[in-house]
């Protein structure tokens, strides 16, 4: 790295890449989305990823292409002085193939969206999401009074230590202490002054929050004490100087509440032109009046009819948690507090916003939703092009139990498994998953049918994650799905942390208590691939991978003639093993015959995927001959010019982006 620019460097903060003076890398690695404008063009690829706008790629040399918009065209989740901010978005758009009611021709459609800092604290602050809301001003008043009192008696804390230490410069003397010599003065447990909670995440008070504090204090000495004999700096001082830090950070971004607000923008794109913009609107029930709806989780997927668009709050968290989930790496204890402090427990349902696409004019700049609320959250779901008698049937995993937006940490805890955590993999499920089908009455805004397929032995349906359908021409949506190949990770005790259990223990609509879950676990069940009739609604033919074996990133490879939404055709897998785990091998499955195992398993020495997540199939490609395009020096010298540090920043992307971008 030149020197020149050293402050300047990215490092690792969680989900996100973080450089102080430069912001949030747009890492564009969740899914893969074909989309077919016209023939001329043939088909073309996107990456999108949730927190940052999507990216054109060339099919043939996976070279970038282009963004999708100017930066000036999206609105960052907040403003920050930097040029590389987080956009808010769907890591699944839809595109429609058709021209749709509005005889436009195929389109894009995606989603653009924020929180304000009443929403983003709510769940903090209660420690789910379900809690009854409170007004935004009340808890950013509360979160302020909180971090105020924090600071106080942790700088408190910190000149009582100093002066502590500098009596035993004075006076050393040697004691021994739970069979340990040392030389220091033992403070008092200070979790005994206070009424500890449950080790596990709740309503986020001022007592349980210095309770809390009492036992990393208790743990920092502890540590401390133990490291004593080994030479290392005192743990206790350099806790609580991290600490301090980080609620000074805290301090200055509550202080710029302004800066947030709730917004969800629709977003039609032609491949060709600017973005065209809905400000999507819901009616406050309380008080009769449209107001932008608060999005608790994330708009992790949207869906598209022939007449509606379906958007969902998915139950897939993306907040501080989940992009800066690093912030204090040297101090695990810390980075354990801190989690517990600003996680929080998933909604038990899933909400949905319909949108009529007829309402959808050029001209207009808002829309109106109709909101519905199901029981059970839901991360992924798939709709039915088409809506006879204005219904929308739509296909869902109920995933409750699992959280897919948490991961095993370097510090998580584990007593019900003899094997070490698997860091850095989603964590386990504490429930087995439902599959589920839905009719909507998308004029009345509300469900007529509900089916779910049941899993006679609880041993297939666990941590049910990606989906695959039969689409002929890679674009098309299917009008009546009649099979849908869901892939299940099975359950594993390496993957479910103490924290993970007590986070999910309280979820509603259980199949199974978390004690039978957790068994579950500890015996351990492989991976699966099913095949899901949803006429009947039941589970009609399925695989189990072998021990050793994780099949993932299931994708339906049609065969010539097959119809949409069946199974004529075959399932690839990418598929890494325990034994081998430098190499990775393809499987392929007759999607017919599921039970009968790979009928071909590909690989090769210098084949080497690591943790692969969507994928997506298109039976022919060439290179991308679209002449839509965003300038990378317009687009990024317009925003250097907005955040005023233009004269800091223009010799960098003269030197290092321009030229390779």
């Amino acid at each position: 790295m030149d020197p020149q620019w050293s402050e300047y460097g990215y490092r690792n903060t969680g989900l996100a890449r973080l450089s102080f003076r430069l912001g949030f890398r747009n890492e564009i690695n969740t899914a893969v989305i074909p989309m077919r404008f016209n023939d001329r063009e043939g088909n073309r690829l996107l990456l999108t990823w949730d927190a940052g706008r999507p990216f054109e790629i060339d099919p043939v040399d996976l070279e970038i292409a282009t963004a999708v918009g100017f930066d000036k065209e999206w609105k960052e989740q907040i403003a920050l002085p930097m040029p590389f901010g987080i956009v808010t978005t769907p890591a699944h758009p839809a595109f429609d193939s058709s021209s749709g009611p509005d005889q436009q021709g195929p389109r894009l459609f995606t989603l653009n969206y924020g929180k304000s800092i009443g929403t983003s604290l709510h769940p903090i602050k209660e420690g789910y999401v379900d809690a009854p809301f409170k007004s935004d001003k009340e808890l950013i008043q509360s979160v302020k009074r909180l971090m105020t009192i924090t600071q106080v008696v942790v700088t408190g804390l910190l000149k009582a230590i100093i002066v502590l230490r500098k009596i035993e410069s004075i006076l050393p003397r040697r004691i021994t202490l739970r069979g340990k010599k040392i030389t220091r003065i033992p403070l008092l447990p200070i979790s005994r002054i206070f009424a500890l909670p449950p080790d596990s995440p709740q309503e986020l008070t001022l007592s349980s929050f210095i309770s809390r504090l009492a036992v990393l204090l208790d743990r920092s000495l502890e540590q401390e004490i133990s490291a004593q004999g080994e030479g290392e700096q005192p743990l206790l001082d350099s806790s609580l100087e991290e600490l301090d830090r980080l609620i000074k950070v805290l301090s200055r971004l509550i202080k710029a509440p302004g800066e947030m607000d709730d917004f969800v923008d629709l977003i039609s794109w032609d491949g060709e032109n600017s973005l065209h913009k809905w400000k999507v609107l819901v009616k406050d029930e309380t008080t009769q009046t449209l107001v932008s709806p608060r999005i608790m989780h994330s708009m992790h997927q949207l869906g598209v009819t022939q007449d509606y668009v379906v958007l969902m709050d998915t139950v897939f968290k993306l907040g501080a948690e989940q992009l800066l989930t690093s912030p204090a790496p040297d101090f695990p204890v810390l980075e354990r507090m801190i989690r517990r402090l600003i996680d929080f427990r998933q909604s038990d349902n899933t909400v949905l916003y319909l949108i009529k696409r007829s309402d959808l004019n050029a001209s207009a700049t808002e829309v109106v939703a109709k909101q519905i609320v199901i029981p059970r959250g839901t991360a992924h779901f798939l709709l039915d092009y088409t809506n006879p008698n204005n219904q929308i049937t739509l296909h869902c995993v109920h995933n409750t139990g699992w959280d897919a937006a948490e991961w095993v940490r370097p510090f998580d805890q584990f007593e019900d498994t003899a094997f070490p955590g698997i860091v850095g993999m989603a964590t386990g499920g504490t429930d087995v998953n439902l599959l589920a089908r839905y009719v909507i009455d998308a004029e009345q805004g509300a469900v007529v049918e509900n089916k779910f397929a049941d899993d006679p032995q609880k041993d297939l349906t666990w941590m049910l994650a990606l989906n695959a359908v039969c689409q002929p021409d890679g674009v098309t949506p299917p009008d009546r799905i009649k099979n849908i190949f869901w892939n299940g990770w099975g359950s594993h005790g390496d993957l479910l942390p103490e924290y993970i259990q007590k986070l999910n223990h309280p979820a509603k609509h259980r199949n199974l208590p978390v004690d039978e879950a957790v068994k579950v676990a500890t015996l351990g069940l492989p991976g699966t691939l099913l095949r899901l009739d949803t006429d009947t609604m039941t589970i009609g033919d399925h695989y189990v991978f072998p021990p050793g074996r994780f099949g993932n990133s299931v994708q339906f490879i049609p065969r010539k003639g097959a119809q949409a939404g069946g199974d004529d055709g075959y399932l690839m897998c990418i598929v890494n093993g325990s034994d081998d785990p430098s190499t990775s091998e393809f499987w392929l499955f007759d999607a017919q015959n599921l039970m009968a195992g790979p009928v071909c398993c590909l690989g090769h020495e210098s084949v080497k995927v690591g943790m692969t997540i969507h994928s997506t199939w298109v039976p022919e490609i060439s290179n991308r001959s679209a002449a839509y395009k965003v300038p990378v020096e317009q687009d990024y010298n317009e925003k250097l010019d907005r955040i005023d540090r233009k004269d800091e920043l223009t010799p960098l992307f003269k030197q290092y982006v321009y030229p390779n971008f």
